[in-house]
């Protein structure tokens, strides 16, 4: 495309406003990206994709490229000024103003800005004429561009550009806000069509129906397409009796005006419209006249199970628990009744309902009788709320919404979690309770709600975190009851699915899916680096996980599957038909897929037989003997380490330096050796324990500060051991004198090269090779301004902890009796300044309880009675470590309470 053609051809023609000369003539500049005078195919389309689809990050640097004529990288103030000109031209002074105010503030940080800064100030200004005008061009290719994504709001929104929270895609705000002068006389035409009045309504299900034609593969609303994108949740076998009753041109296709009558019949057609929309679906004519005996029992089948939404037919969920039904909706309390339901009612009433059916069917007349007619709207309901569902329309009243999910949702049960296989969703907790509240609130309508948030129940790699409570932290929802929600808020995050499963007879909803590290082999037995990470079930099958391997290593060739627990141990060929739970397979277990006919490397062939001999390879505990905690805590992290207890089991003994300075002579690094030896190559289980006993008594004689049984510190013991360790095994058998030489102004790296050169040649050994590093020190005079440095090795490095500036005090909180309190003794936690008092604890105990401060006291209570009463002024730090704390509430005197008794006289005999 040529200048003239670019904007006649595309801007003109397609855009279908006429744009500033400037303004088109930086465009094309911008989609010019090779500076040739022309734009290519791969420019256009790449442009157009960054202009329809892009992030705001990228819309903005084409915005800041456009105005960037010079394509020098900064925007000068003649570049803004120009189009600013071009902007401002027959716009009105308002706009003239608003532009004249945009530049002033970008030429505020200098004379040119950089993309940096024009970022910043179009994120804070996204309604600035200077940005504007870009996305209106956007939001006119919208109206004329039909494709599969149209269903979403095309232009991007303020705060998502604006690096704000941003909603859903599919928000209450209409997708379908600019359809152009063609759309709305279609959305009127279609209105009149289907006496649907509600215009909103009817605009969103066409730009559904464009979107559905758009992924179809023929550009129709096929039956394929109908089945797989219109309505997926449905019962297969209502999908193919819904899409015959709407299609009923009988031309294989449902048509624009037939897909917004039959599915506006459903949201908010009236009882008599769904009942004949009902009828259609069973009935063998089009005018649904006559239902066969066949369908007349499918109608009620299907009619029994509206009340999950038909959730019930395809999970087992609503029938773990008895008596849910779909009546479960977390924290909602109260469940409210689907419209049209039909109870099913006792077992006589309904072999008498399926005697009353006819061998010849039901003509119109008994249709119309109840039962029949209420339960054809019934089906038709669900209908309409699985379209809200799978099209993302959200309801537009709240109770609706509230409905939906409560069908959908059923309770769960962790003794009974349903049949292996069932799904469950995790959702915040937090984010649910605030959902149930605004659904619940009567300015439900005016009340917005965020993205649903689960980023507080993952970790950095998306998986869930541990430690996590039912209800407090998250809960769980079925399937569905998550579908609709997502539809309609949407997600940052994937959703957090969990299978039920069943392990030793028992069954159990799988929280925790097993990560596995999954490694291959060349052709040679080589085992490779590249390693891929796995999360399946314990409950599957080896088989299906070396399937998945395979896939995730691009491997067609036949392969055999080995495993390990972790790196020290050696690889066990696996049963291909036994579960990962009866293999003993734990997270973070290792698989190794090895191409048929290819062994092992020799490496991994000398030390195969003593995995079948049953060795520990050091997963093995040590017995505490007295208070030697802290030194087996120290010795498990020892031999833990990569290359360090192989070292001691073998080629220790070619350094061992009997005449070491550390008064041991090699006794150290003999008992540590024979200790390392008896982990690695103990036989049994893991849970099998040793005493390291020979380890303790030479390390106490060559060490006595560490003698008896008092509590040492585990630093210390690594400090002192490792010294003595390195001693034992240094190959330098004289160092040389440790003469600090000044630096003489010299550059650190040469000073610091030469400081640990000199360090090496003293220390030569294992542990100084894992264990030692450089620390620079540098000490400068506040009075002249020189500065010494130092370059010293270390082993550890003291990292001090961060101190909060607040604490926990767990109190207990007793209130007077109230209305509507059914509680009136409850235990929580206070946080409190550092260095707070006891008025800290008492405002912060009146804030969570919802009473007034002034109407706590604050107590020590011990064996029932009160031991003292503590003063506001009192430090908590004061008080003792187990003291609970517990607050009384003191209600104020009625106003009864404190009217004055009135005067006896002396006549009265009370007196």
């Amino acid at each position: 495309l040529r200048r003239s053609e670019f904007r006649t051809g595309f801007l003109n023609a397609v855009v279908g406003a006429p744009v500033p000369e400037d303004l088109a003539e930086a465009l094309f500049n911008g989609f010019d990206t090779g500076a040739t005078g022309k734009v290519t195919v791969h420019e256009f389309v790449c442009g157009l994709a960054v202009l329809r689809h892009g992030t705001p990050e990228e819309k903005l640097k084409l915005l800041f490229a456009i105005y960037d004529a010079d394509r020098d990288q900064r925007l000068s103030d003649r570049d803004l000024k120009r189009f600013a000109q071009a902007l401002a031209d027959s716009r009105g002074a308002t706009r003239e103003r608003a532009i004249q105010d945009a530049l002033q503030a970008l030429s505020a940080a200098g004379q040119t800005v950089n993309f940096k800064r024009f970022s910043e100030w179009a994120r804070e200004h996204i309604d600035s004429p200077l940005v504007t005008w870009l996305y209106d061009i956007e939001q006119r290719l919208a109206e004329e561009l039909v494709e599969p994504g149209s269903r979403c709001l095309l232009r991007s929104s303020s705060t998502g550009i604006a690096g704000g929270t941003s909603t859903s895609s599919t928000s209450r705000t209409s997708r379908t806000a600019s359809m152009g002068r063609s759309g709305e006389e279609e959305v009127l035409s279609l209105v009149t069509e289907s006496g649907i009045e509600d215009h909103e309504l009817v605009a969103e299900l066409r730009a559904a129906w464009k979107a559905l034609v758009a992924e179809s593969q023929f550009g129709v609303l096929d039956a394929a397409t109908f089945r797989k994108a219109a309505l997926p949740s449905a019962p297969a076998e209502l999908q193919g009796r819904l899409f015959r009753a709407l299609a009923r041109s009988r031309s294989e296709a449902i048509s624009l005006s037939e897909w917004v009558q039959g599915i506006g019949t459903c949201l908010v057609g009236s009882p008599q419209a769904m009942r004949d929309l009902g009828f259609r679906l069973f009935a063998e004519d089009d005018d649904g006249s006559l239902i066969s005996f066949q369908d007349a029992q499918a109608l009620h089948r299907l009619a029994s199970a509206v009340g999950t939404i038909f959730a019930e037919l395809s999970s087992s969920v609503y029938r773990a628990a008895p008596g849910a039904g779909g009546s479960y909706c977390g924290a909602v309390s109260t469940r409210p009744r689907s419209q049209g339901r039909i109870e099913e009612g006792s077992p006589d009433r309904q072999r008498e309902r399926r005697r009353a059916v006819p061998p010849d069917g039901l003509v119109r007349e008994a249709l119309e009788a109840e039962p029949w007619a209420s339960e054809a709207e019934a089906i038709v309901r669900a209908l309409g709320r699985l379209v809200r569902v799978d099209q993302r329309l959200p309801p537009r009243q709240r109770n609706e919404e509230r409905e939906i999910v409560c069908c959908l949702n059923a309770p769960f049960d962790p003794e009974a979690p349903g049949r292996p296989g069932d799904s469950w969703c995790i959702i915040s907790a937090r984010w649910y309770e605030k959902w149930a509240d605004v659904v619940a609130s009567p300015d439900a309508k005016s009340l917005e709600l965020p993205s649903i948030d689960n980023s507080s129940l993952v970790d950095s790699a998306g998986s869930l975190r541990i430690r996590l409570c039912e209800r407090a932290d998250y809960r769980v929802i079925t399937q569905g009851a998550w579908n609709a929600l997502y539809a309609w808020y949407g997600s940052p995050g994937p959703p957090l699915v969990r299978t039920v499963i069943e392990i030793d007879g028992q069954r159990e909803l799988e929280m925790y899916p097993l990560r596995l590290h999954v490694n291959r082999t060349d052709g040679d037995g080589n085992e490779l680096l590249l390693e891929r990470t796995l999360e399946v079930s314990r409950a599957v099958l080896l088989r299906y996980v070396k399937e998945k391997a395979c896939a995730l290593h691009g491997i067609a060739e036949t392969v055999r599957v080995s495993h390990r627990s972790n790196p020290h141990q050696e690889w066990i060929d696996g049963e291909e038909d036994s579960t990962l739970h009866a293999l003993g397979f734990i997270d973070g277990h290792h698989i190794l897929l090895r191409l048929e006919g290819t062994p092992l490397s020799p490496a991994r062939k000398s030390t195969a037989k003593d995995a079948a001999d049953g060795r520990s390879h050091g997963i093995i505990g040590l017995q505490n003997l007295g208070n030697t905690c802290y030194m087996n805590s120290s010795l498990q992290c020892l031999m833990c380490t990569p290359f360090f207890a192989e070292y001691f089991m073998k080629e220790y003994l070619y350094d061992l330096n009997i005449q070491s300075p550390s008064c041991s002579g090699g006794k150290l690094a003999v008992a540590f050796s024979e200790l390392a030896l008896a982990m690695f190559g103990s036989k049994g289980h893991s849970s099998v324990v040793i005493a390291p006993r020979t380890f303790v008594r030479v390390f106490t004689d060559v060490v006595q500060d560490f003698a008896g049984w008092a509590q040492q510190d585990a630093h210390e013991f690594l400090s002192v051991f490792l010294s003595g360790l390195g001693d034992d095994v240094n190959r330098a058998r004289e160092g040389p004198h440790k003469d600090k030489k000044d630096l003489d102004g010299r550059p650190d790296h040469e000073a610091a090269k030469e400081r640990w050169a000199a360090h090496c040649r003293r220390e030569r050994s294992v542990v100084a090779a894992l264990f030692t590093g450089q620390l620079k020190s540098s000490l400068r005079c506040l009075r002249c301004g020189r500065e010494s440095s130092a370059f010293d090795p270390f082993m550890s490095l003291q990292v001090p902890l961060p101190e909060q500036s607040f604490r926990w005090v767990t109190c207990t909180v007793v209130s007077t009796p109230r209305a509507g309190l059914v509680e009136h003794t409850v235990r929580l936690c206070a946080r409190v300044p550092k260095r707070g008092r006891v008025a800290d604890l008492i405002r912060s105990c009146a804030e969570i309880a919802g009473l007034a401060g002034c109407e706590l006291i604050a107590a020590e209570v011990a064996d029932g009675y009160v031991f003292r009463i503590l003063k506001s002024s009192i430090l908590l730090s004061a008080l003792r470590e187990d003291c609970r704390p517990v607050v009384f509430h003191i209600a104020p005197p009625t106003r009864q309470a404190l009217r004055p008794a009135a005067p006896r006289s002396d006549s009265d005999p009370a007196a």
